[in-house]
């Protein structure tokens, strides 16, 4: 993506200069490219939670009206 502006760039900008200490993600792959590339751009390390990716599908399972196991 030489030259070209990329979607996160906003976002990267509006987070410069803040006191962020760090970027947490889930583990799908686009999530964890957008971390990285932020992270990158405030010179820290992103952390990745597979928690999160439980969450997401806890969304999908809800919406569809289904339930969970527990636990």
């Amino acid at each position: 993506m030489a030259g070209a502006s990329r979607p996160q760039e906003p976002a990267a900008r509006a987070l410069q200069g803040g006191s962020i200490g760090a970027i947490v993600s889930s583990p799908l792959r686009r999530a964890l490219e957008t971390a990285g590339y932020l992270a990158n751009r405030l010179g820290i390390e992103p952390v990745e939670d597979a928690r999160l990716r439980l969450g997401i599908f806890a969304d999908i399972a809800h919406l569809r009206g289904l339930k969970l196991p527990e636990g």
